[in-house]
C-alpha cells in the first residue's frame, strides 16, 4: 500500500474510531458529524485514482483532520502539551497537560492511556508514513526537513535549523499553508508536526513543541529533546 492509499485508510480508521467514541461518551451530534466527514474523506481517497489529487490537496486533508481533532480535544477539556515519540519508524503524539518524559516502551494500543497518575490522548502522527522512507536515505535534521518541506511537499521556500543544547530552533521561510489557531494550540501546526515527527525519528527520544508561531513571512518553531537521566 502506498502513502496515498495509506492516508485514506488512516483517515477511515480514525474517523470511525472517533465517531464511535464521541457518540458513546459525549453524545455530541455536531461533533460526531465532523468525524463522519473524516471517515467519508478517507473512503473517497481510497477509492479515487491517485493522479487526481495533488500534494496540496492531501496536505489540506491532513490539516482538516488535525483541525477536527483539535475540536475533539477542546470538547474533552484536554490540555495541549504535545510530545512526539518514535517507535521503530512510527511516530506517536502524546497529548496531555504535561510533557511525557517517560513514554511507554511499546506503542500504546489505546487512544486513552494513564501515565504516572496523569492521562494522555495518543495519536499516530498523520505524516509518520510520509517521512519514514526519506529517513532511510540518511542526513541530518537540517537537510531532511528542507528536503521534505521544500523539495517534496513544496510548502516552504527554505528551512533554517539551529541547535542549542537540547533545544532545536527552526525558521521556516515563506510557509505557503495557513494554520488555524486551533491546531497550533492542540498539537502544533502542520509544519511543527512534520518537523517534530522527523526530529523524534532522528534523535530517537521524545520531542516536545515549545514554540510554534508565525511572524511576517516565516514560521518559528522550537523543539526540545527530552533526554532521560
Amino acid at each position: 500500500m502506498n502513502v496515498y492509499r495509506g492516508l485514506g485508510l488512516t483517515l477511515t480508521i480514525i474517523g470511525g474510531i472517533l465517531t464511535y467514541l464521541t457518540y458513546t461518551f459525549i453524545g455530541s451530534t455536531p461533533l460526531t458529524a465532523l468525524w463522519i466527514g473524516i471517515l467519508i474523506v478517507g473512503v473517497v481517497i481510497m477509492i479515487t485514482p491517485e493522479e487526481t489529487i495533488g500534494k496540496r490537496e492531501l496536505l489540506a486533508v491532513i490539516e482538516d483532520m488535525l483541525s477536527n481533532l483539535a475540536i475533539f480535544f477542546e470538547a474533552l477539556g484536554t490540555s495541549s502539551v504535545s510530545t512526539y515519540v518514535d517507535y521503530g519508524g512510527e511516530v506517536y503524539i502524546f497529548i496531555s497537560n504535561r510533557i511525557v518524559d517517560n513514554p511507554p516502551k511499546d506503542p500504546p494500543k489505546s487512544m486513552f492511556i494513564n501515565l504516572d497518575g496523569g492521562r494522555a490522548i495518543v495519536l499516530r502522527s498523520p505524516i509518520s508514513s510520509i517521512i519514514s522512507r526519506f529517513l532511510e536515505e540518511g542526513g541530518d535534521i537540517d537537510s531532511i526537513t528542507n528536503h521534505i518541506l521544500v523539495e517534496v511537499l513544496e510548502i516552504a521556500e527554505n528551512v533554517m535549523c539551529v541547535e542549542s543544547g537540547e533545544n532545536i530552533s527552526f525558521n521556516v521561510k515563506k510557509p505557503s499553508i495557513s494554520v488555524p489557531a486551533r491546531i497550533e494550540k492542540a498539537i502544533g501546526s502542520i509544519y511543527a508536526s512534520i518537523i517534530a515527527s522527523i526530529a523524534s525519528s532522528i534523535y530517537k527520544c521524545p520531542i516536545v513543541i515549545i514554540m510554534d508561531r508565525e511572524e511576517d513571512d516565516k514560521r518559528i518553531i522550537v523543539l526540545r529533546r527530552i533526554v532521560s537521566g
